[in-house]
């Protein structure tokens, strides 16, 4: 863009805008919020509840296979708790995400 072909009166007008606009946003009062940092926590919050879901199952596995080695009762301790792993996964999964929900 040539700057000889505008007339001064355009020079000015553009000056004074780009003036006013600087000025504007130099005088928010509010913070602009990054949009990329509470998209993060709410992944993590999310995350988190996951995992609890799935270490919770997996406790309940590992738990009723030990017993069931221990006191020779092959499937039923594994089923049991591993069905105990999941309601309480399931459990804490809920409870978790009204927590998330009341935010």
């Amino acid at each position: 863009m040539k700057t000889e072909s505008c007339p001064t009166s355009w020079r000015e007008k553009i000056r004074e805008n780009q003036q006013q606009e600087s000025g504007a946003a130099q005088n928010r009062k509010m913070p602009i919020k990054s949009p990329l940092k509470f998209n993060y926590r709410r992944i993590a919050k999310l995350s988190s509840l996951v995992r609890m879901l799935r270490s919770s199952i997996a406790v309940g596995l590992f738990l009723g296979y030990y017993l069931d080695k221990l006191f020779k009762t092959e499937p039923w301790l594994l089923i049991v708790f591993t069905l105990l792993g999941v309601i309480s996964g399931f459990y804490s999964l809920l409870r978790g995400l009204s927590k998330y929900k009341d935010e």
